[in-house]
């Protein structure tokens, strides 16, 4: 079952370097479902790329689905899964919003001003 959501998971960051959004979803979707609470870590950056696609997408669930990925990397602490933050980082930033630049501050670990 894992190998299964780890080979999803790996084919939705190709595609999201792809720049094919669309078919990168339903891989990151059914990896982030599969891993879950149950699997912290994987699970955690499972939740970071289908997150950093939505947001590149420009859909308004992007900032929830960062929000809720932030804040589960935040909490297990692993420096692997703080890595994998960077590209939503950079889709955030893209953003300009002041609420996704406040999430990019909450993923670096830094409080807003």
């Amino acid at each position: 079952m894992y190998e299964r959501a780890d080979k999803d998971l790996n084919a939705a960051r190709i595609y999201v370097d792809l720049g094919r959004l669309d078919t990168a979803e339903p891989f990151a979707a059914t990896a982030a479902r599969t891993f879950g609470e149950a699997n912290r870590r994987d699970g955690a950056t499972a939740g970071v790329v289908l997150a950093e696609l939505h947001v590149r997408a420009g859909e308004p669930r992007g900032l929830q689905l960062a929000h809720h990925a932030v804040s589960i990397v935040t909490k297990i602490g692993s420096v692997h899964a703080r890595r994998q933050l960077e590209p939503l980082a950079v889709a955030l930033e893209a953003q300009r919003s002041s609420d996704a630049q406040e999430l990019v501050l909450q993923g670096y670990g830094v409080s807003a001003p």
